[in-house]
């Protein structure tokens, strides 16, 4: 090997020889990419193009896989967002909606919808549900600065959806008629299953929604 490279070309293939270390791994596999990169000349030579772009996408990812390997700091680039534990939020644990008057939304969602209510406060009520919770608060009290947790409001209707399976579709519409709740609307979706949507005393928009939705198969 001494006698057949150039010694600038035998100390870069030196380069890709390692041992166990997981760090030495590291640094020839990014020896031996540079060496490939050779490679380039030869290709211009001979009229075919060398993929850059995939080269620097190929790089930067191996590069974050070596600062999650090393515990080093997550490599800093486009992929800086994946934090090296790879976390990941799989449910949604509360969600929000808000009402100017927390009288008419404690009615209505625990006399319409039965849910069973969990607290009461002058900037908000909570509702206990199957998998979480369901937090109404009044607008212009949560977006006020100085509360003890971050301030957030919306303007305008929001939008829920609860679960219904298909065999109790008739039941809903019985028991809304009965709270003089009117339907607004009635989809039945291409890929199966119909929504019912109707209005809270706030406005929003309330959903029963079939397990079809979002990729189906819920189990609900």
């Amino acid at each position: 090997m001494k006698n057949g490279f150039r010694p600038i070309c035998r100390a870069a293939f030196e380069q890709t020889y390692t041992g166990a270390d997981i760090e030495a791994n590291w640094t020839a596999f990014f020896a031996t990419i540079d060496l490939c990169r050779v490679a380039t000349e030869v290709g211009d030579h001979l009229g075919y193009a060398y993929p850059y772009e995939l080269d620097r996408r190929a790089t930067a990812t191996s590069r974050m896989f070596t600062s999650w390997t090393m515990k080093r700091r997550p490599f800093t680039g486009r992929l800086e967002t994946i934090n090296e534990t790879m976390m990941k939020a799989t449910r949604i644990f509360e969600t929000v909606i808000y009402a100017d008057d927390l009288v008419a939304a404690r009615q209505f969602y625990t006399e319409v919808l039965g849910l069973e209510l969990v607290t009461a406060f002058d900037v908000a009520i909570s509702f206990r549900c199957e998998f979480g919770a369901l937090l109404i608060f009044d607008p212009e009290k949560s977006i006020l600065p100085g509360r003890d947790v971050p301030s957030h409001g919306a303007i305008g209707p929001g939008h829920i959806a609860f679960a219904a399976p298909a065999d109790t579709l008739d039941d809903w519409r019985a028991h809304l008629a009965a709270h003089d709740v009117p339907i607004e609307k009635e989809v039945t979706w291409s890929f199966g299953g119909t929504s019912i949507y109707f209005r809270d005393p706030a406005g929003n928009s309330v959903e029963l929604a079939p397990s079809t939705l979002w990729g189906g198969d819920w189990g609900f």
